[in-house]
């Protein structure tokens, strides 16, 4: 707590509070069984910051709010009392769940846990389906490998913020992305939303050979071709996003994935944070700015050269 701005950082002293606190030796008991959950307040002068807290192989702290003025103006016309009454609510409520989490603590819990997100089930179809996460896919993305428990059939789970359901079922009915098993629906585009793929094992583009790529580029092309005939565009049409995988017949065949970007034209738009740094976009597109058809049509090209 600071008592103004500008006298220390209480955001980093409540983040180094935290970390030494979980380090403590008294807290080895939660370690393998816990990620040591915390709410942290960072307090300066009138503003409120609300962060939290987890314990991985490290301590990750991230701010949950911007700074929250903490006293009413003329013009919130008693608006923001209402805002600051709902936070103080939802802290309570995270206070009282966190005390009962920390005194109903079973050390006996499966180890290895916390190093997952907490959902495991999704239902569809009225049918609900359980799995458990085996190992993420990269250490910074927010995907995972996992195994059905009905089945034993491995998927791929995906947590994002938005998700273009059609354009992945569109293109997974004609067998030009992984089957969908689930995704939940855009009900807040400010929540996470899990996505849930069949994996598909993947070869590597220097094991195909120079007479299978135009295979794959007919393929790349064809799928983008069905999405802009249902007025449709993928968006992020670069390598990463293409899966090489081999047929029955043992060919390669390509995929598309991470419809994150996808929707209809004139609607789907890029991210504000888009990396234009390192990438080359499309003549007329800017972060925020609505995804056109040439704009895939673009990236094709630079992917003939690829799979030529």
């Amino acid at each position: 707590m600071k008592m103004e701005l500008g006298i220390g950082d209480p955001m980093l002293q409540v983040a180094g509070s935290y970390a030494k606190c979980v380090m403590d030796p008294m807290f080895k008991k939660f370690w393998k069984k816990s990620c040591c959950p915390m709410v942290l307040l960072a307090i300066m002068g009138p503003f409120i910051c609300v962060m939290g807290g987890i314990f991985l192989e490290r301590p990750v702290i991230e701010p949950l709010t911007d700074l929250i003025l903490c006293m009413d103006r003329p013009e919130d016309a008693g608006e923001r009392i209402g805002m600051l009454a709902r936070l103080f609510q939802a802290l309570k409520n995270a206070h009282d769940r966190l005390n009962i989490y920390y005194t109903s603590f079973e050390t006996t819990s499966p180890a290895g846990s916390l190093f997952f997100p907490y959902r495991r089930s999704y239902v569809s179809e009225g049918s609900t389906f359980t799995f458990s996460y085996d190992e993420p896919v990269s250490e910074n993305k927010l995907l995972w490998y996992a195994t059905s428990e009905q089945t034993r059939e491995r998927l791929v789970i995906k947590f994002t913020k938005r998700y273009d359901i059609a354009s992945h079922e569109l293109l997974s009915e004609a067998g030009y992305a992984p089957h969908l098993y689930y995704a939940d629906p855009p009900y807040d585009s400010k929540e996470w939303r899990m996505v849930v793929v069949k994996y598909i094992p993947t070869a590597r583009l220097r094991d195909t050979s120079a007479k299978e790529n135009p295979i794959l580029r007919q393929d790349i092309h064809d799928a983008i071709a069905l999405l802009h005939e249902d007025g449709r565009v993928f968006g992020d049409l670069r390598r990463g996003n293409i899966l090489i995988w081999k047929s029955e017949a043992g060919r390669p065949r390509a995929m598309l994935i991470d419809f994150d970007w996808s929707g209809k034209e004139g609607v789907a738009r890029y991210p504000y944070d888009r990396n234009d740094m390192e990438i080359i976009w499309p003549e007329g597109s800017k972060p925020g700015g609505t995804i056109q058809r040439s704009h895939d049509i673009y990236f094709l090209g630079g992917l003939d050269q690829t799979f030529s």
